[in-house]
């Protein structure tokens, strides 16, 4: 009988302890549970905010940052002072002083002067019936090509 009763007390015993252990693991995935569930909120919020910033900006919130860095630094090249405050504190940073040079020299493709409508940014008259177009839009697009070909007269006149 004390046999029986020891044997069933080192039973007892190493169940609570694999119970306790069991209880450690399961108290730490959960909070890894936690952690990734968390990790995967931060996500999918900054791809939302992502995803916000490209259907506002039309590109991308790089793309809108560089078109007006590569703006700042053209009209900062024209003021001498500015190029030799520049280059005096660029002067440890070669590789960051040729990116900003390049920047500032290239030109910008999505400006095609101050005022004016690219040559090719409307589709030709023919293809106007071709367009499916909401009548608002219809009406927008007939205003700008009737500013394109206003615009194009009044280049040939000069």
């Amino acid at each position: 009988m004390r046999a029986e009763y020891a044997d069933l007390r080192r039973l007892l015993l190493t169940e609570t302890i694999d119970n306790a252990l069991l209880s450690e693991r399961l108290a730490k995935l959960e909070k890894e549970l936690a952690n990734a569930s968390l990790r995967w909120k931060i996500r999918l919020a900054s791809l939302r905010l992502r995803e916000a910033g490209n259907r506002l900006t039309g590109g991308g919130v790089r793309a809108l940052a560089k078109r007006i860095l590569s703006a700042f630094l053209r009209r900062a090249a024209r003021h001498t002072g500015l190029i030799a405050l520049g280059r005096a504190l660029l002067k440890p940073y070669p590789s960051l002083a040729n990116k900003l040079q390049e920047l500032a020299t290239s030109p910008d493709p999505d400006s095609s002067g101050p005022g004016r409508l690219p040559a090719e940014s409307l589709p030709s008259e023919n293809s106007a019936g071709a367009l499916p177009l909401s009548a608002s839009a219809r009406s927008i697009y007939l205003k700008l090509q009737a500013a394109r070909s206003d615009s194009s007269a009044r280049n040939r006149g000069r």
